[in-house]
């Protein structure tokens, strides 16, 4: 992960995810909450959808960066 720069230490880190972190955590959360989905599974839909192979993105990964994404978007909701 790069380096943060001191301007950006001021935006949480959930704004400074990327654009595939934020589109995994949004598909994920939407499968879970509303249609009982277990996470696994709500994974592989996301890695089915847009094309994304195992090889690519590994489960296990998608799993950490999923939680990273989750935790970060609980602190900025906790700050507000």
């Amino acid at each position: 992960m790069p380096k943060i720069k001191k301007y950006e230490t001021k935006i949480p880190a959930f704004y400074r995810r990327s654009a595939l972190d934020l589109m995994l955590f949004t598909h994920v959360t939407v499968l879970c909450e509303r249609y009982n989905m277990n996470l696994d599974d709500a994974i592989l839909d996301f890695f089915d959808l847009y094309g994304i192979s195992d090889n690519d993105f590994p489960i296990e990964s998608a799993l950490t960066t999923y939680n990273r994404v989750r935790n970060n978007f609980i602190w900025v909701q906790i700050q507000k």
